[in-house]
């Protein structure tokens, strides 16, 4: 196969093939193909506008050339800006998503759904609220695959399933903190074909007071007694100490919320106690989880 065949069939124009032209047809000079892949290309090599952009492939014309991309010359800066202008903004990020994904080759490993808000984003003399983001962050290939903005952090609950749907969740663990455990958030995760691992906190009352009753008693007697498995590590350093230990249990015909959450197989208690400059902390932590998990893995 030559290199230009290939470069064709790449997930570039794989992922970006679905992405309506939103130009005339005699204003067509460089094809769909061209303006992405350069634009992509030159981000990554850290241009931070249509300038850059512009600058970078006209350095690289001729390597570009040998893979069949920008064959009619560099597109200017202000042809670069006119058709992203234009382009449908939803239906390009449903592509990137799409392409970081290929080029990430997600198959199974551990997503993690996160929100944040970005610092200094708030204008409170123009009543503009901090900008809240929703990420989806591939923890195998260190790198984000999608994000949602937000208008603040409440609404994280519906940003959750839109971003869900976006992703490709085949044979993949997706972490979700107490925000996105949410019923239909789960029913999704295993719709797409995903195994969940949502953190449980008080927004789930009776699932969360149960689990905690159940914990708080496993906690008082031997792994064997309480019917868990259980995992301890300790780590030491610069004078810190750090013992973190997890108790798992996928015997859960006692648990009343079971069957209202889809697929539901274990539960699972995270302790970390921390030694610092004498002083000690402890945090327990609860999870809810699709997989029978083995606390030495979590």
């Amino acid at each position: 196969m030559s290199c230009k065949n290939s470069v064709r069939q790449t997930s570039v124009m794989s992922s970006f093939s679905i992405i309506p032209d939103p130009r005339k047809a005699r204003n067509q000079i460089y094809s769909v193909f061209d303006l992405i892949t350069i634009s992509i290309l030159g981000i990554l090599c850290g241009a931070d506008d249509w300038v850059e952009i512009n600058l970078w492939a006209t350095a690289n014309d001729a390597w570009l050339k040998e893979f069949d991309i920008c064959v009619n010359g560099v597109p200017s800066h202000d042809t670069l800006s006119r058709f992203f202008r234009y382009l449908d903004p939803k239906v390009f990020e449903q592509c990137f998503i799409s392409w970081t994904q290929r080029v990430a080759k997600v198959v199974g490993g551990v997503i993690a759904l996160d929100g944040k808000t970005i610092c200094n984003s708030a204008d409170k003399a123009g009543g503009t609220r901090a900008i809240h983001v929703v990420s989806a962050f591939s923890a195998d290939n260190d790198m984000v695959l999608g994000q949602l903005s937000t208008e603040a952090k409440s609404n994280e609950i519906t940003a959750f399933p839109l971003l869900i749907e976006m992703l490709d969740l085949k044979g993949a663990i997706v972490t979700i903190d107490a925000a996105g455990c949410q019923k239909n958030i789960a029913h999704q995760i295993r719709d797409k074909g995903g195994d969940y691992v949502l953190a449980l906190k008080g927004n789930q009352g009776k699932l969360h007071d149960e689990t905690n009753n159940f914990f708080q008693q496993a906690l008082l007697v031997t792994p064997e007694e309480s019917g868990c498995d259980y995992y301890k590590n300790e780590e030491q350093s610069r004078g810190r100490l750090e013992k973190r230990e997890v108790w798992t249990i996928d015997d859960l015909d006692w648990l009343p919320q079971k069957d209202d959450w889809k697929d539901l197989k274990s539960l699972i208690c995270l302790r970390s106690t921390r030694t610092e400059k004498g002083k000690t902390t402890v945090e327990i932590r609860y999870y809810i989880c699709k997989r029978l998990m083995s606390p030495s893995g979590f």
